[in-house]
């Protein structure tokens, strides 16, 4: 039993790394959403710290809820539609050491994105000329990858996705001459999973090979029947699921230097998330057993850290029909 279990925990490790090495480029680059507002995205986002123009700002800024006077609502949605797939001449070597590779056939998976929705919902409210409050819904934090089972990449990922949704409530304090500050906290539910199909063909291959050769052949034909065991054997399949609920806190500050410029400033904590929940691999090989698998699972844990994050903003009103709007993200 202690050998079953060691040998799910080096499979599960294996699992999990490869499970989040194979987006690389989406996790190297953050799977951060900036799709959080419709009005955001029409000026690309440039400014929202210093540009309070609806309840969206309880997401940007929450010190701009004093900007705002009475009840406001925001809502929209963005949709992604996102066409992916691997390069032509796309190949993979299986888990095989030596100087003549088997390579793992298949296609280049298709399309590995499907469209996908990101709805949002905010509400500010005046509770007095100094004093507002807020709340949002939104989706912060995304990744989807869903390659067909030929993927002839399948041993480094197969499915990958990571859904948050997170509840934003704000409160927001003004000076009356032109200073506000605002804290809101955000409230994260996240939930991913990753799979992958299993790569034995380095066990396969070394038990067949020894088989044959006891039995008599020569090890140019018990290479050729390691290749041939490797070939005809079924791929387990690893399937890791997991959710968890993590809190951030935001905190803004907006500023009016004079009647046509404004600048915003705000910065979030960061924090991790350990997606917390099952591992499952199917058909994988009883050791001793030939030709027997079976169904091995286990609790597992991932982490998945979310990184501190501050913007400046600035608004200047040019013209009365033109108003220049830029920021940065750290």
């Amino acid at each position: 039993m202690q050998h079953r279990s060691s040998m799910l925990t080096r499979a599960v490790r294996f699992t999990t790394l490869a499970a989040l090495a194979a987006p690389a480029s989406a996790l190297a680059g953050g799977f951060s959403l900036n799709e959080q507002s419709a009005s955001a995205m029409g000026t690309a986002n440039a400014g929202a710290a210093a540009n309070p123009e609806n309840a969206t700002t309880v997401l940007f800024n929450p010190a701009g809820m004093s900007q705002l006077s009475g009840t406001n609502i925001s809502f929209g949605a963005a949709v992604l539609d996102i066409d992916a797939e691997a390069k032509e001449g796309a190949e993979a070597r299986r888990n095989l050491p030596g100087p003549a590779p088997i390579m793992a056939d298949g296609t280049r998976g298709g399309d590995i994105a499907d469209p996908a929705i990101l709805p949002n919902l905010y509400l500010t409210h005046e509770v007095s000329e100094s004093i507002d409050v807020g709340f949002g819904v939104h989706a912060p934090y995304g990744l989807a990858a869903d390659y067909e089972d030929d993927f002839v990449g399948r041993y480094f990922a197969d499915e990958t996705e990571l859904t948050a949704i997170a509840f934003t409530p704000s409160v927001s304090v003004s000076n009356g001459q032109g200073l506000s500050m605002g804290v809101g906290l955000n409230v994260i539910y996240a939930e991913g999973r990753l799979t992958r199909y299993q790569d034995l063909a380095g066990r396969i291959y070394q038990t067949a090979s020894e088989q044959a050769q006891l039995g008599g052949a020569s090890p140019q034909q018990a290479d050729q029947i390691a290749r041939q065991a490797v070939s005809a054997a079924q791929d387990p399949y690893a399937d890791i699921e997991g959710d968890d609920i993590a809190v951030t806190f935001r905190v803004g500050f907006l500023y009016e230097l004079t009647d046509q410029t404004q600048l915003g400033l705000t910065a979030q904590t960061g924090t991790e998330l350990n997606l917390k929940g099952d591992a499952e691999i199917r058909n994988f090989p009883v050791p001793g057993q030939p030709g027997m698998s079976t169904t091995l699972s286990e609790k597992v844990e991932v982490p998945l850290a979310i990184p501190e994050s501050a913007t400046f903003g600035i608004r200047h009103q040019l013209l009365d029909d033109v108003t220049i709007l830029a920021g940065a993200t750290y």
